[in-house]
């Protein structure tokens, strides 16, 4: 497998057909396309945002996403944070290493950003996910999320 790591190309229609399948891995893929391109084309429009794919070369499979965002935070020496979210491997990739070399590229972007540190989104019931979370560093903290 060769990875590539790149932004989702809204123009593209195989890659906005394969990331909303990614997204079934997450949760449930978007079921209006338009307002599906309109969010990859504001994502992709912003300097503080990064909708990254992970593309296998060979097969041209899109095999995982993450999406990041860093703001100015007002505390200590006044970095940057970056949260991440969406971040999903497809199931047939899954144990290959293709999170890992993700979280290794998305986290390359923020340094790039001069983040210090990186607050990392998941849903409760994803256990496995946050053991590979877990493994790569991250560690739990308590949040508080309410629907709006």
């Amino acid at each position: 497998m060769n990875l590539i790591f790149r932004k989702l190309d809204p123009e593209n229609a195989r890659d906005v057909a394969q990331f909303n399948n990614l997204m079934d891995d997450l949760t449930t893929h978007a079921k209006d396309q338009d307002k599906l391109l309109g969010c990859i084309r504001r994502m992709n429009a912003r300097e503080d945002a990064y909708l990254m794919v992970a593309e296998d070369t060979e097969t041209g499979m899109l095999c995982g996403s993450a999406m990041a965002i860093t703001f100015d935070d007002f505390c200590d020496d006044c970095r940057p944070v970056m949260v991440v979210e969406n971040v999903v491997t497809h199931h047939d990739f899954r144990g290959q290493g293709v999170g890992r070399r993700m979280f290794d590229e998305i986290e390359a972007w923020g340094r790039t950003r001069e983040a210090n540190y990186a607050i990392l989104c998941s849903a409760m019931h994803r256990i496995e996910a946050h053991k590979f979370y877990d493994a790569l560093g991250y560690k739990e903290v308590k949040g508080f999320k309410k629907y709006l």
